[in-house]
């Protein structure tokens, strides 16, 4: 049996999506500390449906920006989550647009 094909689109510096077949998965870009490591994508989860690996996508990064405390009121917290959420919809667009 074939392998199925695999797409990748990086969100941003830290997560990228992964089409694997029909279904998505969530990964962060990580890279070894050794000299001329290259970067390589740790499977966080795979989902079926797009919506709710957005939701996953929008919460983890949330959960960081108030961590770090970047995000500390209700406006920023609404800001960020559309802007995270277009990062989104921009990556699926470009997934989308890959051609297999």
């Amino acid at each position: 049996m074939d392998n199925p094909a695999y797409n990748r689109v990086d969100i941003n510096s830290n997560y990228a999506i992964a089409k694997i077949g029909y279904d998505f998965a969530l990964g962060e870009v990580k890279c070894e500390k050794e000299d001329g490591a290259q970067p390589y994508l740790s499977t966080m989860a795979v989902y079926q449906s797009p919506i709710k690996l957005i939701n996953d996508f929008i919460h983890r990064s949330i959960s960081t920006e108030i961590w770090r405390g970047n995000i500390t009121d209700t406006k920023t917290l609404l800001a960020e989550s559309q802007r995270f959420a277009d990062m989104c919809q921009r990556a699926f667009d470009q997934l989308n647009n890959t051609k297999e």
